[in-house]
């Protein structure tokens, strides 16, 4: 199969496709000037090989390229990428070492300040505990002297009662008997004996306070 194009000045007016038995050969080409236009035939079967078809060289230089990027990630990079991550790795370390000691000494101070607060209260308790009996004892003390106080001052007070009475009934008797000796004389025409008299007052008053 020939190709055969028409040019016109620079620019191709028309291509057409010729068996292998029309005009030229396989292996030349062949002009014509009709009206100012050539025509040139091309063999097909001689055409460039495919741009996607590699060269011996372009496989050489990429598996070259290939090996040396092989050898810099090996020895270069990869070092590299992996200090730096080990690095990173180690400050994490770091970081969560020294998170973990804070932390230690924390619930440490914590503990250490909960036991002195617990400390404190049973301070607190005992010192309670103390002050409640010490003011119980006061307490007991002070009622047993406001009891004492109390009982006194009421003996005092039936003695003063007892002592009041006996006046009293001292002159009761003394009235009594002024009164009983008078009404006997003049009842009996003369004065009864004072010891009679007093006598029979003293039993009248018993058996009045006994009934």
């Amino acid at each position: 199969m020939i190709a055969a194009v028409a040019l016109q000045g620079a620019r191709v007016a028309s291509v057409r496709l010729l068996a292998e038995g029309e005009g030229t050969t396989t292996a030349e080409e062949k002009t014509t000037e009709e009206g100012g236009h050539s025509e040139t035939a091309i063999d097909m079967k001689k055409a460039d090989p495919s741009p996607l078809t590699p060269e011996p060289k372009e496989l050489a230089w990429s598996f070259g390229a290939f090996i040396v990027l092989l050898v810099l990630m090996r020895y270069v990079f990869y070092p590299k990428v992996k200090g730096t991550m080990d690095a990173r790795q180690a400050h994490i370390d770091a970081g969560l070492a020294e998170a973990e000691s804070i932390r230690a000494a924390a619930q440490a101070e914590v503990a250490e300040y909960q036991a002195a607060i617990d400390g404190v209260r049973a301070e607190a308790q005992t010192r309670i505990d103390a002050a409640a009996q010490k003011v119980e004892a006061e307490r007991s003390a002070r009622m047993a002297e406001v009891n004492a106080a109390v009982a006194q001052r009421k003996a005092e007070a039936v003695a003063e009662v007892e002592a009041a009475k006996a006046a009293v009934a001292s002159r009761v008797a003394e009235a009594a008997s002024d009164v009983v000796g008078s009404a006997a004389a003049h009842v009996l025409g003369q004065a009864p004996g004072a010891a009679a008299v007093s006598a029979a007052v003293q039993g009248a008053m018993t058996t009045g306070a006994t009934r």
